[in-house]
């Protein structure tokens, strides 16, 4: 800026005129402006903790892309007189996924006939006139029938009151789950 002991010569512009410039001192180019934007990109990623379950996933990405590139070759597939060429790795991955969807119906088709099963058989108890109580116990009954075992667990809060817990086979049943 303008030093005020230098007189009416020292203005902004004259000042403008005397500043040395450096060689190479221009605007930015094309190159420049994209290197600082992927810089500015990369900066902003954050990778995952690098733990065994982080590596697992990975040894399974590479073995999932070592797996489709190796099996890209097409196949022909007759479906009921119409055929659909493909490569083989997509028709693994749409073969797995059928089979991944029909057991998950599977077991909630198996899951919904348990639960109405053991409503109706708790319902008729009570239409029977039995209490609550009693209901429950038609109700553990038909659950030890199934196979489920049932464990006492003290309540918390050192009542004297003890609920049962089903435990599924030979888990490890030190540790007492919440009841939904």
């Amino acid at each position: 800026m303008a030093n005020e002991d230098a007189g009416p010569e020292a203005t902004p512009a004259a000042e403008e005129k005397r500043r040395p410039r450096a060689a190479g001192a221009r605007k930015p180019g094309a190159v420049a402006r994209a290197i600082e934007r992927c810089r500015a990109w990369t900066e902003r990623i954050s990778l995952p903790p690098a733990d065994w379950r982080t590596f697992g996933w990975g040894l399974l990405v590479l073995i999932l892309l070592a797996f489709i590139i190796r099996n890209w070759a097409p196949v022909r597939i007759n479906l009921f007189g119409w055929y659909v060429d493909a490569p083989r790795a997509i028709v693994f991955v749409i073969i797995f996924l059928l089979g991944m969807l029909t057991a998950w119906l599977l077991e909630v088709r198996g899951r919904k006939a348990a639960e109405s099963e053991a409503e109706a058989e708790t319902a008729a108890a009570a239409d029977a006139g039995e209490t609550a109580e009693e209901a429950e116990a038609v109700e553990a009954e038909a659950m030890e029938a199934e196979g489920v075992e049932f464990e006492e667990v003290e309540l918390a809060g050192g009542d004297d009151d003890l609920a049962a817990e089903p435990t599924f086979g030979d888990e490890d049943t030190s540790v007492p789950r919440a009841r939904s």
